[in-house]
């Protein structure tokens, strides 16, 4: 083998090594994150966010996260409701009803016989919901509570104790 086709074999041999090699993937730009009885969650598909006039009051604007599993199994919505036409960013607090009602829902076994909805609507769930940045296009923040309650039974606990989002914005 003379001296050209060696420079030639290793200059392809190097090639398809560095072009083949598996590259780290980089983060969606869409998520929402959970950590669910100690242990974090990411999905990455279904996760929106939008803003708009409520449709039974005109009088109110809504600002609602929603997050699915990846496998569909589990959904996150996040609304917060208030007076007005806009939203801006800060903390909202789920204990506090005026002027801005803060409120977190979490399915389990969606799609299945086994389903179970937990909600903030109780007097033990504490949250709050920290909205980082609002653009056209992007709702970005994050949420910190306790625990959620089974709303049909009143009794029976899940622990979504903290989140984050950036999802995409449709409205």
């Amino acid at each position: 083998m003379n001296k050209k086709t060696l420079c030639s074999f290793l200059f392809l041999a190097i090639s398809l090594f560095a072009f083949s090699c598996k590259k780290k993937d980089s983060p969606a730009p869409f998520y929402v994150k959970v950590k669910k009885n100690g242990t974090w969650q990411t999905w990455t598909k279904q996760v929106k966010g939008d803003i708009g006039p409520d449709g039974a009051d005109p009088n109110f604007v809504n600002l609602s996260i929603t997050g699915q599993s990846d496998n569909s199994s589990e959904r996150i919505d996040i609304i917060l409701q208030k007076s007005g036409t806009s939203f801006s960013t800060g903390t909202y607090d789920s204990s506090v009803i005026t002027p801005v009602t803060t409120y977190i829902s979490f399915l389990t076994g969606f799609l299945t016989p086994n389903i179970k909805f937990y909600d903030t609507e109780n007097s033990i769930s504490k949250y709050l919901v920290n909205i980082t940045s609002i653009t056209p296009t992007t709702i970005e923040g994050t949420f910190t509570g306790n625990v959620l309650v089974d709303d049909f039974d009143q009794i029976i606990t899940l622990d979504v104790t903290e989140g984050e989002f950036k999802v995409e914005r449709f409205r």
